[in-house]
């Protein structure tokens, strides 16, 4: 009774909210950075009214996800305001929240209303979830680190040839910054990161 209840809530939230039948659904997917109720960040992604700013993230958000799907966000859920913690019952699926620099520790039990858990960093098949991206010397244990933080940034790496006297810039390839704005707030798996790297 209560998994038909619970499927049937999430076919409602689906018809409602959005929600993927593709092929395209992922099981486990990362984002961070939603920054719910946050009226400046809304601005500069492009929204002047709030309630619209929170369909969309709501519908992109929705637009690969399914029933069973985990997705872990990475920090920044709001902008230190647990009033809008709501807003994540409209998401399909599981959710673990990894704390932000604008998670206040004292809003944790109202969040866990919301989501299965709560950290400050996951260790995810070895690679690190983090809002924050990690110390490059914590890298060693971890195949890749995938943060939030950086908005539309991305760590970079210098590569030195010294034959050459050339120096390249390039993404270094043990972080992944998986904030709403480079992804335009869709929910990215392991493989689509994999792929990307």
């Amino acid at each position: 009774m209560i998994q038909i209840t619970l499927f049937l809530e999430i076919e409602i939230k689906k018809q409602k909210y959005g929600g993927n039948s593709s092929d395209k659904m992922i099981d486990v997917g990362f984002i961070g950075d939603l920054h719910l109720g946050h009226e400046a960040i809304a601005k500069l992604r492009g929204f002047d009214d709030l309630d619209e700013y929170h369909d969309y993230i709501i519908k992109q958000y929705n637009s690969v996800l399914h029933s069973r799907s985990l997705v872990y966000l990475l920090g920044d859920i709001t902008f230190e305001k647990p009033t809008y913690y709501y807003l994540l019952d409209r998401l399909i699926g599981r959710k673990i929240a990894i704390n932000g620099n604008h998670d206040l520790p004292k809003d944790a039990l109202e969040l866990l209303k919301y989501v299965e858990g709560i950290g400050g960093a996951y260790n995810y098949k070895g690679y690190l979830l983090t809002h924050i991206p990690a110390e490059k010397s914590q890298m060693s244990r971890f195949k890749m680190n995938i943060h939030a933080h950086l908005h539309e940034k991305t760590i970079k790496q210098l590569i030195y040839t010294p034959m050459e006297v050339k120096v390249q810039i390039i993404e270094d390839p043990k972080y992944f910054c998986a904030s709403w704005d480079r992804l335009n707030g869709i929910p990215i798996s392991l493989d689509q990161i994999l792929a990307k790297q």
